[in-house]
């Protein structure tokens, strides 16, 4: 019994040292940032009512950006950039069609 207690706990301590905030939810691809300054670009997404901006889709997506009629549906994972600029860009890490 002393041996399961260990275990739990250490398994319980290595589950939560993940440092990455990566999300799974569904969001709306609005459209492309057509602005012209200098943090400028990518596509706006809404995600649970939130408007966010991510540059590129992820090479490991099976989505192409020529495929993509506004609004898009889909699932992401993702995480707010650690270099934002106007502060609404996030990181798509894995991006798929609802």
């Amino acid at each position: 019994m002393k041996y399961l207690v260990t275990i739990l706990f250490l398994s319980s301590i290595f589950i939560s040292c993940n440092t990455e905030a990566v999300f799974k939810d569904r969001g709306t691809i609005i459209g492309l940032d057509l602005r012209t300054c200098a943090c400028c670009g990518g596509y706006f997404i809404d995600i649970n009512g939130e408007s966010k901006r991510f540059y590129f889709l992820p090479d490991t997506s099976s989505l192409k950006a020529e495929d993509i009629i506004f609004p898009f549906e889909v699932k992401l994972k993702w995480e707010i950039s650690n270099d934002t600029c106007l502060g609404d860009e996030i990181t798509v890490h894995d991006i798929e069609a609802q």
